[in-house]
């Protein structure tokens, strides 16, 4: 397999800069998993306040646990206090892992040519 597939495999695959820590671009690589890493753990951290939200509400009374619409609506409805916080952290890790693919496909191809 080709240095420039491989890198751009993992950069898609495992994380945003792995392909670039496979070509040895250390701080490029560290930059983009770094922001990527903390992407999807503020990502993670809405989806989990979200959750605990639905079970403080089936625990009240509020939602009956059976009804799956009911959990569903307020898992999806938009949150005041993180909408824009969310749209600007799926931004960044779209933009991460474009950049990261190809970014990595292009530096492995100018070394395959060199």
């Amino acid at each position: 397999m080709k240095k420039s597939v491989k890198a751009a495999l993992l950069s898609a695959l495992v994380i945003p800069g792995a392909g670039h820590i496979l070509l040895k671009k250390y701080w490029i690589g560290i930059a983009l998993s770094s922001s990527s890493a903390a992407a999807m753990c503020i990502l993670l951290l809405q989806f989990i306040e979200r959750v605990q939200q639905v079970l403080e509400n089936i625990r009240s009374g509020e939602i009956d646990p059976q009804d799956m619409h009911a959990v569903m609506d307020i898992m999806m409805s938009p949150s005041v206090n993180s909408g824009s916080l969310v749209t600007i952290t799926k931004v960044v890790l779209v933009v991460a892992w474009i950049i990261g693919i190809g970014h990595s496909y292009l530096l492995a191809w100018k070394q395959e040519r060199k």
